[in-house]
């Protein structure tokens, strides 16, 4: 039979390794746009294997980051080189 401890000190270390990764982590902003029309038609045009909903079409409201990210400028600002 098992000691319930066991799994009382397991959830105690989590939640310690879980403040200590949050207090290291840097908070990253992510301009994003609107994409707008919802509820547009589907692409049928390269629908080459046949299925019925086609492709591209969204029916509700999203947002999509305004500008491309790279591994190049990740990386640089994780490192704080800056290059």
């Amino acid at each position: 039979m098992r000691d319930g401890r066991w799994g009382q000190r397991g959830s105690c270390g989590a939640w310690v390794l879980l403040a200590l990764l949050a207090g290291t982590a840097n908070a990253v902003n992510i301009e994003t746009v609107p994409v707008g029309n919802p509820g547009n038609a589907a692409d049928m045009r390269y629908n080459l294997d046949r299925r019925p909903e086609g492709y591209g079409r969204v029916d509700y409201d999203y947002r999509i980051g305004k500008y491309e990210v790279t591994a190049g400028p990740s990386s640089a600002t994780r490192t704080g080189s800056g290059r």
